[in-house]
């Protein structure tokens, strides 16, 4: 049994002070009371340290390890809830932690038989969507931010941990190919989707007057919290698992696409306008998700996208 050698602490070490330094800067700059600004910092952090660390070859081994036993899969459910329960103890709003205890041991609960499947099956799609919808549709209601971590975390539990379908990989890009997977798919995007876009009325050209401060709330949550999550989702558990399941490349791509494009249905008043970009858009990363085989090209590209939508088509429907 291999265990985490002293590069790997120091490594693990350096990349969550630097994480915890970046998440008190933004904090800072959130709105509220001082100690539900710390709650809600302190309880991102701790949400996002698994995300963070998974990216470290030799914590993922170690925890995969860990993983191993019947034991941690609760462990690390009952460490989840607890990180809820205190941000919504110190915003004083306790009502919302019996849907949240209830969403992570449903979970948790219904996904223990597949641990003795190691191949991805198509019923397998159900118990992903039970670790989506429920969050998405506001069923379990509390901080939408923390709740979209604690997806996460659920989701790289079952899926990277306990039985291995796809790898995280680093957070950013650092390969050239990943770059250049990344990159051009979000420029097919762009040449599809802005005429389609600008000739429906649904975007205008126009750039957003956020501040400096906000411009870094913007960024920071668009990779963090909407890109990666949902790369994570769509990409590495949806498509991924109708690929390893036995749907053809097409079907795994497209299927994918056509849930995340009517995930937006929900954002606002429905826009089927909204739906088709979002679902080729979803194509667009499924194909960055298949040529890259990680994580990394799809979350860049959904960065850009999102960055580039919000940022400088703030005009139009």
């Amino acid at each position: 049994m291999s265990t985490l050698t002293r590069s790997d602490g120091v490594a693990g070490g350096a990349l969550a002070g630097a994480v915890g330094l970046l998440v008190a800067t933004l904090a800072w700059l959130l709105s509220g009371p001082p100690l539900e600004r710390t709650a809600r910092g302190l309880a991102f952090l701790l949400l996002f340290l698994p995300v963070v660390l998974l990216a470290l070859p030799g914590w993922r081994r170690a925890a995969e390890q860990a993983a191993c036993r019947a034991a941690f899969r609760w462990l690390a459910g009952v460490g989840l809830i607890g990180v809820m329960a205190m941000e919504r103890l110190a915003r004083g709003e306790s009502a919302h932690l019996p849907a949240i205890a209830l969403y992570v041991l449903a979970v948790l609960t219904l996904s223990a038989p597949s641990r003795r499947h190691p191949r991805p099956r198509w019923a397998d799609l159900p118990l992903v969507l039970l670790l989506w919808l429920p969050i998405e549709l506001k069923w379990v209601t509390g901080d939408f931010v923390l709740l979209r971590m604690l997806g996460l975390d659920l989701l790289l539990l079952l899926y990277m941990l306990e039985r291995p379908i796809f790898d995280l990989g680093a957070l950013i890009p650092v390969r050239r190919r990943e770059w250049t997977v990344g990159l051009a798919a979000w420029a097919a995007f762009l040449v599809v989707s802005i005429p389609l876009a600008l000739a429906t009325g649904f975007a205008a050209p126009g750039v957003s007057d956020r501040t400096g401060g906000g411009w870094a709330l913007f960024l920071f949550s668009t990779l963090i919290v909407i890109a990666l999550p949902e790369e994570a989702l769509f990409r590495g558990a949806m498509q991924g698992l109708l690929a390893r399941a036995g749907a053809s490349t097409w079907l795994a791509v497209g299927l994918a696409s056509v849930l995340f494009g009517l995930s937006h249905l929900n954002n606002g008043p429905p826009d089927w306008r909204y739906v088709l970009l979002a679902t080729i858009a979803g194509i667009a990363y499924g194909e960055a998700f298949r040529r890259s085989g990680n994580l990394a090209a799809p979350t860049l590209t959904h960065f850009l996208v999102d960055v580039t939508w919000r940022g400088f088509f703030a005009g139009g429907g």
